[in-house]
């Protein structure tokens, strides 16, 4: 590398994924991985390094990017009509079974009001608290690397899967992402619709019988059964006197998504008080294992199905490279929103 010119370009390729392992996320919210809404992070307030990405130093040498592919992989927790229907199953079952707590950090279960029970379609309604986490992030996005996108805006390509919402949210995405860079909010649309490159592991039958086989899950199934799970279970009913009616498995753990699911769509922060940190934490890793297994490393097919998508990205890298050299090759900026 010493012996290039001065100034060198670098071809930049940014995987953004919410992770747990953020130091920026509350302590509150610190076990709840993909089920992190962006403004937990960061507020729309909170200051943002212009062009941060756009050039650095290396190894002595003054850089610049090229080429931008970005995977956006947005959290916003929202529950799907299964959980909305799950949790008012699991109200009725706390209302009916608590009637001796006296605990006042448990005194709002009794009072609490069940808004799920109204949500008919999910989807359509948190779509409108999500569109300010959307907004956040393509904000922060486009200010990192201004410089750079602002001089190649005609060259963006915005992809979606086909889901609705998932096109929905790009569309917002996008019409932030554009407004940052050119001061315009127009209504945008998404570029390119692909289902190959974003949801791979559906409509495969390898994926899909990986997923519902327990011999694959037997790490899951032995967490699950082993003493760390069954202590906290054991643990939340004695805390909140569930002595007739005690809850399960598949109940501790929809008693974890309660809080994301009502901080995000409510603003209610009271169901994150029920967990130990702890108890988050060992429900999390239970979580965990299960999509490791599934749509993760874990799952042997992942890799192969999840070619197409990585193939995009380094071919347009590739391109970048190779016009950097003088060949009249044009090169996209892919912005994949893998949302929905």
């Amino acid at each position: 590398m010493k012996n290039i010119a001065d100034v060198m370009t670098v071809v930049a390729m940014f995987l953004l994924v919410l992770s747990k392992s953020s130091p920026f996320v509350h302590a509150t919210y610190n076990s709840y991985g993909d089920l992190t809404a962006y403004n937990w992070l960061y507020s729309a307030n909170a200051s943002v390094n212009v062009d941060q990405w756009t050039s650095f130093h290396l190894e002595g040498l003054n850089c610049s990017v090229i080429h931008v592919s970005a995977v956006i992989r947005e959290g916003f927790p929202w529950p799907s009509i299964e959980d909305a229907n799950r949790i008012t199953l699991l109200y009725e079952k706390l209302k009916s079974s608590i009637s001796s707590l006296d605990t006042s950090q448990y005194k709002f279960l009794k009072s609490s009001v069940n808004f799920y029970e109204h949500l008919a379609n999910p989807d359509m309604f948190l779509f409108y608290r999500r569109i300010e986490d959307i907004a956040l992030i393509a904000d922060r996005f486009a200010k990192r690397l201004l410089f750079f996108l602002k001089s190649n805006n005609d060259e963006l390509k915005f992809i979606s899967s086909s889901k609705l919402k998932a096109i929905a949210s790009t569309a917002e995405f996008r019409k932030q992402f554009t407004y940052t860079l050119t001061g315009v909010k127009a209504n945008q649309t998404v570029n390119d619709l692909s289902d190959r490159l974003l949801r791979y592991y559906e409509n495969c039958a390898r994926v899909e019988s990986i997923a519902r086989s327990k011999e694959f899950l037997k790490e899951h199934y032995h967490f699950l059964n082993g003493s760390y799970f069954q202590n906290v279970k054991k643990a939340i009913n004695q805390r909140l006197n569930l002595v007739n009616s005690k809850l399960d498995e598949g109940e501790v753990e929809l008693l974890y998504l309660m809080c994301p699911y009502d901080r995000a769509c409510f603003d209610r922060p009271e169901w994150c008080n029920i967990l130990t940190d702890r108890e988050k934490d060992i429900i999390g890793y239970f979580r965990d294992l299960k999509m490791y297994y599934t749509l993760g490393y874990g799952n042997s097919v992942i890799p192969s199905v999840a070619c197409p998508l990585i193939q995009n990205i380094f071919r347009g890298m590739d391109e970048s490279i190779e016009g950097r050299k003088g060949y009249s090759i044009h090169s996209l900026k892919h912005i994949y929103i893998a949302t929905g």
